[in-house]
């Protein structure tokens, strides 16, 4: 079985990426036995730049486990997760185009971006892939990127834009509200003592594969547990009013009452639709409660809600 190909990191499976993946989806729809061929995307884990520069940390977009159920769910075959690593790196362009796109996985078509380079010191480029693509007789095209608001999308672009709490045009690039995925666990109860119970996520934020967070502040939100979605209002940042701890968190309010009961442990899906306003220290708590209220008329009002 031939196997239609794209390569690259696809992080946050942006718009951008799914013009690479309806390349070789609809390559497979136009062959004359579509049945013989077999849609893969390869992808790399951890991102190649914290291995080729030790101690670079990428914020990610997308996990690796969302990174394949976005692929998938685009109607690919096959997502294969490649380790990368420092001998991994060492592999020629040449080599890896021999051994991995054609031994391995039988290609008969390749799509990259054109900002794709591969092998050791990134000596393979797409007009390589071309060119050896038609030295062995099959065909390989180099898909042009794709523009948002006059600029290339691209991942960078992207975490650019969360990190400065822009999550309208982030949303835009990506093609869906900017998410970030969690298990709920246990906070200083304070929300609820306030009034304003709160689902409480603290992601890692100095390792490999730590998420990217927007920028510290109030969000118009919604959250997903168990299948089931609810408005919301999320804060991200380190509660300077009641905490000197440091501590970035994601706190989730749900606008909707009754809160669901015993949501510790679970996982929860706080998608990011807009940014109300930048995370503030407050004089004391009369006055904190006072700007939370404000917020959450905020949302209600953006939502409709009543």
């Amino acid at each position: 079985m031939r196997s239609a190909i794209t390569i690259g990191n696809f992080d946050g499976v942006h718009r951008g990426h799914r013009a690479l993946v309806e390349s070789i989806v609809g390559w497979k729809r136009g062959h004359a036995e579509p049945d013989s061929v077999r849609t893969v995307v390869m992808t790399f884990e951890p991102h190649p730049v914290e291995v080729l520069r030790p101690g670079t940390l990428v914020p990610r977009l997308t996990p690796v486990a969302e990174k394949q159920r976005l692929l998938y769910g685009l109607g690919v075959d096959e997502v294969r997760v490649v380790p990368f690593t420092a001998a991994f790196s060492k592999t020629s362009a040449r080599d890896f185009f021999d051994h991995v796109l054609l031994q391995n996985l039988k290609g008969g078509f390749i799509a990259v971006g054109g900002n794709f380079f591969f092998g050791h010191n990134r000596e393979g480029s797409p007009g390589r892939i071309v060119d050896w693509a038609q030295e062995r007789g099959f065909e390989a095209k180099i898909i042009p990127g794709v523009e948002s608001d006059g600029d290339l999308i691209s991942s960078s672009r992207i975490r650019r834009l969360i990190e400065a709490g822009e999550m309208v045009p982030a949303a835009r690039l990506l093609g869906r509200d900017y998410s970030i995925t969690g298990e709920v666990v246990h906070g200083d109860k304070r929300g609820r003592q306030l009034g304003f119970p709160t689902a409480n996520l603290v992601p890692a934020v100095a390792q490999i594969g730590a998420p990217c967070l927007p920028a510290r502040g109030v969000y118009l939100s919604s959250a997903t547990i168990e299948g089931k979605t609810y408005p919301s209002i999320t804060n991200v940042g380190v509660k300077p009013t009641v905490s000197n701890s440091g501590q970035v968190t994601v706190e989730t309010h749900l606008l909707l009452t009754p809160t669901p009961p015993d949501l510790y442990g679970k996982q929860l899906t706080v998608e990011f639709r807009d940014r109300l306003r930048a995370e503030m220290k407050f004089q004391g708590l009369a006055e904190l409660v006072s700007q939370i209220q404000q917020d959450i008329e905020t949302a209600r009002a953006r939502l409709g809600l009543r």
